[in-house]
């Protein structure tokens, strides 16, 4: 799973079956502002909302929370 912010020069990558990875910055929109989220695992799940918060979810794995204002 790779999940990179570009516009907030936050960047963090994680390579394991199943790994949850949310990204939290302030007034960012999904690929407008460089957010881009791809995952390669089976049964994945992404949920965007206004607020900024993206989240890549798959099976069970790691955690990697990254904030940046």
């Amino acid at each position: 799973s790779l999940s990179t912010s570009t516009s907030t020069g936050l960047s963090s990558a994680t390579s394991s079956i199943g790994s949850l990875s949310t990204s939290t910055s302030t007034g960012i929109s999904s690929l407008s502002t460089g957010l881009s989220s791809t995952d390669s695992s089976v049964a994945s799940l992404s949920t965007s909302t206004s607020t900024g918060l993206s989240s890549a979810n798959s099976s069970i794995g790691s955690l990697s929370t990254s904030t940046s204002t």
